[in-house]
């Protein structure tokens, strides 16, 4: 019945490794190291954290595509972690964040990249470290290296 639901939704709910758990819809996986819950009931998922159990109502490709929606970052970088999941069984996988926790909120936790052009003619990434509630999809922090802020400035 769980299976029937989320295939609906195109959403799956697997086991990453003995420690590791993992959400995916389409393309996009978050993992975490926290237990995730489905209530059939309400039709809602849920992470249990140490300070007790939450919603997850906004999913990892939501969250990206909310970022890339205000120019936050344009693109994901960092591909090891994909690497690792790509030689599983999660080979549909090409963009994954993690799914952690800050100030008793689920969050994920996205590294990505913003492409800009220093004084509007050369081309830069700039790396950010973005963090989304997986509650509200707010963007609650966002870090990013003093040369990059400097760099950020000077650029559109």
């Amino acid at each position: 019945k769980i299976e029937e639901r989320l295939d609906k939704s195109d959403i799956r709910v697997a086991t990453a490794s003995a420690d590791r758990f993992l959400i995916q819809r389409g393309n996009t996986g978050a993992v975490t190291q926290f237990p995730l819950l489905i209530d059939l009931a309400t039709n809602t998922l849920s992470v249990t954290t140490p300070a007790g159990t939450k919603a997850v109502t906004v999913l990892p490709d939501q969250a990206i595509q909310n970022l890339i929606a205000a120019n936050i970052i344009n693109r994901l970088g960092g591909s090891a972690i994909v690497d690792q999941f790509q030689a599983g069984n999660f080979t549909s996988i090409n963009q994954l964040i993690t799914l952690g926790q800050q100030n008793s909120l689920p969050v994920y936790e996205i590294n990505g990249v913003s492409d800009q052009r220093l004084l509007g003619f050369i081309p830069v990434a700039i790396n950010r470290n973005v963090t989304v509630s997986a509650e509200t999809g707010q963007v609650l922090s966002t870090q990013e290296s003093l040369l990059n802020r400097v760099v950020d400035l000077l650029s559109f």
